[in-house]
């Protein structure tokens, strides 16, 4: 049965489909005497039904998502989306590219959005240059993240791509492409900034540097990233206060280091991540894992994500398995504070209060099967059991100025998804 909320959107939803096919009919590839035009798109039209109801069990498929999947019914919303996608080549030298994505996000940001908006000079062909709106790549398939016919599950995995809600930044990239043997190397450089909402929170990324490197032939890709970013927090509610807690008792015992560490409006980020890729003949293999070194951390130990994917085709079916998990390794006795008043004892178990909120550990399990009914269009089915570790948040949406923690015991959620997926 279809909730109220549901019904709401699926006239949002039908209207999505409908320009779909309106832009299948204009999709134009026209040799111009000018400027070469190609206009392309995907869409997914995706349904979820979740098994638990509570506080507790707030399911969003995504990191900037703050309405959650409604609990106990089929829920078509979260996880729909349509994209559009044009690029004009006005010489061999020069051309601009832009992606328009229409899905659901923060409440406080517009569902449409411009996720890709750059133009491009290639002064040689084996060097680019892109300016304005680009995704920076630590993560191998971050580019086509939303592009979800592409890719074997219904989604990208929470784990790791819930930490990268908003992938892009504005400014500008460089690459630079050369043949290896039988393989095709491209380097990657990138710096930029970024405002935008998720959750609750505005989210100001600065000095966002990124270096990655891909090796590719036919079959296999293998891509290494690094990115060190400034991250400021604004409208930060109740997380603002903890953190003025103990910079307050930081800075009253001399460790100005500690206090600098706790300013959410400068929280210092760097991210290392390898992926792996291989596909052969009906086999498909998939792993990719990434390292998060927060300054939050009174270890310096990192933040862990992972998921593996497997899927073997047979004719038109292929029968999938995933495997994802976040775990906290910055988890530390160690505070760098001194439990000499009360107010000290307080601020420590604030920070141990916050690590547990942000280190989202979780595991999931994923089960599904693609059909792929005709050229450029295939149906999903996908069942995910999300399991939090006690004691931990995870990445379920917590209600605004309140951290939900598991409980020991049912601390897990299972979630179906169908969806119908394509290209144009």
């Amino acid at each position: 049965m279809l909730s109220t909320r549901t019904r709401f959107h699926t006239v949002k939803t039908c209207c999505l489909l409908a320009l779909a096919a309106w832009a299948t009919q204009v999709r134009a590839d026209l040799p111009l005497s000018g400027p070469q035009w190609d206009i392309s798109g995907f869409y997914s039209l995706s349904a979820l039904h979740t098994s638990q109801s509570g506080p507790l069990y707030l399911y969003a498929p995504y990191g900037d998502q703050d309405q959650p999947a409604d609990q106990q019914h089929w829920d078509l919303w979260p996880d729909s989306k349509l994209g559009l996608m044009g690029e004009v080549r006005i010489s061999p030298q020069w051309s601009a590219r832009a992606q328009f994505l229409y899905r659901q996000g923060s409440s406080r940001e517009n569902d449409f959005k411009t996720r890709l908006a750059f133009v491009e000079y290639q002064p040689l062909h084996d060097w680019s240059v892109r300016l304005g709106r680009t995704v920076q790549g630590l993560l191998l398939n971050e580019e086509s993240m939303y592009t979800d016919y592409a890719h074997l599950p219904i989604r990208a995995p929470q784990e790791p791509y819930a930490y990268l809600p908003d992938t892009e930044i504005d400014g500008i990239q460089l690459f630079h492409r050369r043949p290896l043997h039988n393989w095709q190397l491209q380097l990657q450089a990138s710096y930029g900034q970024r405002t935008y909402y998720s959750q609750q929170f505005q989210r100001q990324l600065r000095d966002s540097f990124g270096m990655s490197a891909t090796l590719q032939d036919a079959n296999t890709s293998l891509h290494l990233a690094a990115r060190s970013l400034m991250l400021g927090l604004h409208d930060a509610g109740s997380f603002a206060l903890a953190t003025r807690l103990i910079r307050t008792v930081a800075n009253s015992q001399g460790r100005n280091d500690v206090a600098a560490d706790y300013d959410e409006s400068a929280i210092r980020l760097k991210e290392v991540a390898a992926a792996l890729e291989h596909q052969s003949g009906p086999l498909t293999l998939q792993g990719e894992l990434v390292l998060f070194y927060s300054s939050l951390s009174m270890s310096g130990q990192p933040i862990a994500a992972a998921h593996l994917l497997g899927g073997y085709r047979l004719g038109a079916f292929t029968p999938y398995l995933g495997w994802g998990e976040i775990r906290d390794y910055s988890v530390s006795e160690e505070t760098r504070l001194t439990p000499d008043s009360p107010t000290a004892v307080a601020a420590i178990a604030t920070a141990n209060y916050l690590t547990a909120a942000v280190s989202g550990e979780q595991r999931t399990w994923s089960l599904g099967l693609r059909y792929d009914i005709a050229r450029n269009t295939a149906l999903k089915l996908q069942l995910d059991r999300v399991e939090r570790k006690a004691g931990k948040q995870g990445w379920f949406i917590a209600p605004p100025d309140s951290l939900q923690f598991a409980p020991d015991h049912a601390n897990h959620t299972y979630v179906w998804g169908l969806s119908l997926q394509g290209m144009f």
